[in-house]
């Protein structure tokens, strides 16, 4: 009985060692792979790139927004001139109908 307890709990062990042994190796993998992603040499580099092209998008986009405000702006005139006449279009037929 005693050897088969001792044989269980060295077969317990080995298992935990193979667990163990094999985690080890995962976190080793992982932590290479973002050694490799977060490289010193690149990183600042890229992010310093993806920091300027957004600036960049912010400056289009707040060009467009002008754009589209100066439009907006400038259809507002015309359709006003349009309302106006064809206001005073309507005027004028309604006088010279009574003509």
């Amino acid at each position: 009985m005693i050897s088969l307890c001792g044989f269980y709990l060295g077969w317990r062990l080995w298992r935990t060692t193979c667990a163990l042994t094999s985690a080890v190796t995962a976190l080793t993998q992982w932590e290479q792979q973002v050694r490799r992603i977060l490289d010193t040499e690149r990183t600042p580099r890229l992010i310093r790139q993806g920091q300027q092209a957004v600036a960049s998008l912010r400056q289009k986009r707040d060009r467009l927004e002008h754009q589209i405000r100066q439009l907006q702006r400038i259809l507002a005139i015309v359709v006003t001139g349009v309302r106006l006449f064809s206001k005073s279009t309507r005027q004028r037929r309604k006088f010279f109908r009574m003509w």
